[in-house]
């Protein structure tokens, strides 16, 4: 016998997001990028991170939930420089320092994952969905969530003797946008099992649910 959860349907309703701005700013980075033949040195860290959070519903059975894709603490993708050998760490140079678009497709190609332009914001992953109850009430929340990539790096142009410097890259993986539901009113082996379904339910559902972790 199926359990409850699983019969719920979920019917994505998306609604397309212009690229226009996005391919226009990066051409206009691609313009600016620097003769520097920057080589890297990374350090990466990841964690599951929520982008989307809706308040918990009461559904009745065969009722449907609309959700509202309300953004949780949203984050922006920022290149930060830290350090410069130059002297000029984010006025940058540059003949000697590398632009934002060289250095993110150098960390896209160490942990081989599409990542966030600088600019886009995690509430940008924000869909919403319409979800039918046929089975028993239940007490739902919405949530999607992402990989958040934080790393530093440093860098030297081949050939040059001043052209090095440091900084800090916060991004994510946008292969990695995943969308769930938790229910307020089953306990945690009847809802999803992953991390971001755990943090969904500690952060969306009523201290004392049954979804609720003990501590």
């Amino acid at each position: 016998m199926r359990k409850a959860w699983v019969a719920a349907t979920l019917t994505a309703i998306l609604f397309s997001t212009g690229c226009g701005a996005e391919e226009s700013a990066g051409r206009s980075e691609a313009a600016k990028e620097s003769p520097c033949a920057a080589e890297f040195t990374w350090d990466v860290s990841d964690k599951w991170k929520l982008a989307v959070l809706d308040e918990p519903v009461d559904i009745k059975s065969g009722g449907t939930l609309r959700t509202r894709a309300a953004p949780y603490d949203p984050h922006r993708a920022t290149v930060s420089a830290t350090g410069s050998d130059t002297g000029k760490a984010r006025g940058r140079s540059r003949g000697t320092s590398p632009s934002d678009s060289e250095i993110l497709k150098s960390l896209s190609s160490d942990i081989r994952k599409p990542l966030a332009h600088v600019g886009e914001k995690t509430s940008d992953v924000a869909r919403k969905a319409e979800v039918e109850f046929p089975g028993s009430a239940a007490r739902p929340v919405y949530y999607q969530g992402l990989r958040v990539v934080e790393a530093t790096y440093r860098f030297h142009c081949s050939g040059s003797t001043t052209g090095a410097g440091s900084g800090r890259v916060v991004t994510w993986d946008k292969s990695s946008a995943t969308t769930g539901l938790v229910d307020c009113l089953k306990k945690p082996r009847e809802n999803p099992r992953t991390h971001l379904a755990r943090l969904a339910a500690k952060k969306g559902c009523p201290a004392g649910s049954a979804a609720a972790p003990s501590s």
